[in-house]
């Protein structure tokens, strides 16, 4: 929980560490599953990367599957529009 960001990524590693598979297999699975969130914040920097970079580590830490579907299906475009930092934190 220390070092892994995704609750996905330890429940799909849970598996791999009781059967004994090689620690590269974990490690790897685990970035695989993370690795979503480096998409969701190139996605996401269009729209915020004006913002200072303590803001936008905030936004990123609270970053997640539904959120970033729900403001890229209301905002496709990195058009400046009052409003989209409020709709990404509601």
């Amino acid at each position: 929980t220390i070092f892994v960001y995704a609750g996905s990524s330890q429940l799909a590693v849970l598996p791999l560490l009781a059967a004994g598979l090689p620690i590269w297999t974990v490690l790897l699975t685990a970035f695989i599953v993370n690795v979503r969130f480096i998409i969701f914040s190139a996605g996401l920097a269009q729209h915020f990367g004006h913002l200072p970079f303590v803001r936008r580590v905030v936004l990123g830490v609270f970053n997640g599957d539904l959120p970033f579907v729900l403001f890229t299906q209301k905002y496709p475009s990195a058009a400046p529009e009052a409003g989209k930092e409020g709709y990404y934190w509601g």
